[in-house]
């Protein structure tokens, strides 16, 4: 007796196998982050009655791999009426950011045999990143940012400014489109005022923590001489750890520009490029400061973002600079 009915069981499993098309696996929260814990919710029915996965059985997670094992009893398909809908939650827990599949696998009762009722991919959004265009912004400049992060039909906010600090939100949305990789930009803002900006990514539906954080700095407006050609940079340190930028004493000549640290009433630099390419086919950097401090320059030559530099170490006497072949014509 007990042979007859696992020849019969055989048979049916041989030619009526279980169609799982309308079970499914979602995912709880929609976009899940490496913050919250994460929960499958199994769901589907077998109209054709040929099948029906049990409690929930057993979880495994391997590598990038979730594996959900439930029994399943199978019936012949077309003669038992259509199985009721079902639905089990499976708490899985905090995993790292990443890109996932999640199966969920029926074991036959009675048999050694297995079949893949649902599968689902995934990502653990790992945050949003964000960064500052154009690279070096000046206080002359508008700034944009540019997210990426992890959603399905995801929208960016108007950046907010509230002193050194820049909110904006993402949202990741809720269509029905897969959840994917996306890099969106907020609309220009600005001028900023020169100085470092501290920006806050933030998502209306997680309070804590931030989905992304960055940090950039906007530069104060270029100095440049030969008609804009040559861009002026001056930093500077002194003996007691602090730091800033050389600011423009007046508006340059066509070929040199002075420079202030600490008080616009005391001037520290100047900073010359001649045009020298009928002597020698090259422009010329001369410089002269009364400081022993730390500063360096960066003359750069916005045709071909060719760069030339000079650095006055802590504590010397700064010494005359003349440099006869800077940057070669034209």
């Amino acid at each position: 007796m007990r042979s007859s009915l696992k020849l019969l069981l055989g048979l049916i499993l041989l030619v009526s196998p279980a169609s799982w098309a309308e079970d499914e696996i979602d995912l709880e929260p929609r976009i899940p982050t490496s913050e919250v814990p994460i929960r499958l919710i199994l769901t589907g029915t077998n109209s054709g009655g040929c099948g029906y996965p049990g409690a929930f059985h057993s979880l495994t997670i391997e590598d990038t791999t979730l594996r959900v094992e439930s029994l399943v009893f199978l019936g012949p398909c077309g003669l038992a009426p259509p199985t009721p809908p079902y639905a089990y939650v499976v708490d899985v827990g905090i995993l790292l950011a990443g890109e996932y599949t999640a199966l969920h696998v029926g074991l036959v009762f009675g048999t050694e045999d297995e079949q893949l009722i649902a599968t689902e991919d995934f990502f653990v959004d790992p945050g949003v990143a964000v960064e500052a265009a154009p690279d070096r912004p000046t206080s002359l400049d508008a700034v944009t940012l540019r997210l990426t992060g992890i959603g399905s039909c995801p929208a960016v906010g108007t950046p907010e400014v509230a002193g050194s600090e820049i909110r904006i939100s993402w949202d990741p949305g809720m269509c029905l489109a897969p959840p994917a990789i996306y890099t969106l930009e907020s609309e220009p803002f600005g001028p900023l005022p020169a100085g470092v900006y501290d920006v806050v990514v933030y998502d209306d539906s997680v309070l804590e923590p931030p989905r992304g954080t960055a940090q950039f700095r906007v530069y104060p407006d270029p100095i440049t001489v030969r008609d804009g050609r040559f861009e002026i940079e001056v930093t500077w340190s002194d003996f007691g750890g602090a730091d800033g930028r050389g600011q423009l004493v007046s508006p340059p000549s066509d070929d040199s520009a002075l420079v202030w640290f600490f008080n616009p009433e005391n001037w520290e630099l100047m900073v010359k490029v001649l045009d020298a390419c009928h002597l020698n086919d090259h422009f010329w950097v001369f410089a002269a400061a009364s400081t022993n401090v730390e500063y360096t320059i960066v003359v750069r030559d916005t045709i071909d973002d060719r760069e030339w530099t000079f650095t006055n170490p802590l504590g010397v006497a700064s010494p005359a600079v003349n440099d006869t072949v800077a940057f070669a014509c034209p």
